[in-house]
């Protein structure tokens, strides 16, 4: 993301940036997130029917690096 901003920035009139100071920077090898099933959805909505309560405010959701989408309550 932040290549394509840089590289907005340096193609404005007059340019915002004169060089891409993310030239250098390599992306890291990660592996490929895949697209969750009908049953991972499911699950994931049931786990998370009713969103955040006032009364858990541990209630959270998150990414792993794997891409699995998980909800504490």
């Amino acid at each position: 993301m932040l290549p394509i901003l840089i590289q907005h920035a340096m193609g404005k009139s007059p340019p915002c940036l004169t060089y891409d100071p993310s030239a250098s920077i390599k992306r890291p090898k990660t592996q490929e997130v895949g697209s969750w099933t009908d049953e991972e959805i499911a699950q994931f909505e049931e786990r998370c029917r009713s969103g955040p309560s006032s009364a858990s405010p541990s209630h959270s959701t998150s990414l792993s690096a794997s891409g699995a989408l998980t909800c504490t309550a």
